[in-house]
């Protein structure tokens, strides 16, 4: 009986290790599965930024203090922008922290996130707003899709006024 058992869990064990082998290749596979599509989706987007070199940079330029980086995404779906954090400090954290310092009266410790201003390439906008070639109209069109996509993060707009004059100026044009 004891000769049999320990047969038995030797089974179970050797056919645990089979399967977690197994287990280990699809997930190796997947990885470089993943891998492989991050790769190519890195690369589909640096070509976008390098063929739309001059709009990212009036964009960005446009968006000096707001923005640190303009690029694009091709997972916004039927959104034209959003914004998003790099380097570990989300957007709500840096309200929050912020918050924290004006209310301590400590403006010194104000933290800022690495803000990045996300296009979508496949949106119908993009493709009327990335031919745009008048530095004044970049400005405008710059900050109202930064506006849009703060408050689509669920973030109040600083200057309301503004916005709507830019919006008005740009809906006056288009019409």
């Amino acid at each position: 009986n004891n000769n049999d058992l320990l047969v038995q869990t030797a089974r179970e064990l050797a056919a645990r290790l089979s399967n977690t082998e197994i287990d280990r290749a699809s997930f190796r596979a997947q990885a470089i599965e993943l891998q492989n599509e991050n790769d190519q989706l890195k690369k589909q987007i640096e070509d976008l930024v390098n063929n739309n070199k001059r709009f990212v940079d009036d964009m960005t330029t446009s968006l000096k203090g707001k923005v640190d980086e303009v690029t694009f995404s091709l997972k916004l779906g039927d959104a034209p922008v959003s914004i998003s954090s790099k380097n570990g400090l989300s957007l709500n954290m840096e309200n929050t922290l912020n918050n924290q310092a004006e209310a301590r009266k400590e403006p010194e410790s104000k933290v800022k996130a690495t803000k990045v201003l996300n296009l979508n390439p496949n949106h119908p906008l993009f493709e009327k707003i990335s031919k745009v070639q008048d530095e004044e109209e970049v400005k405008k069109i710059a900050s109202v899709l930064y506006d849009e996509a703060m408050m689509l993060e669920g973030f109040e707009i600083e200057d309301k006024q503004e916005f709507l004059k830019n919006l008005n100026d740009l809906l006056t044009k288009a019409y």
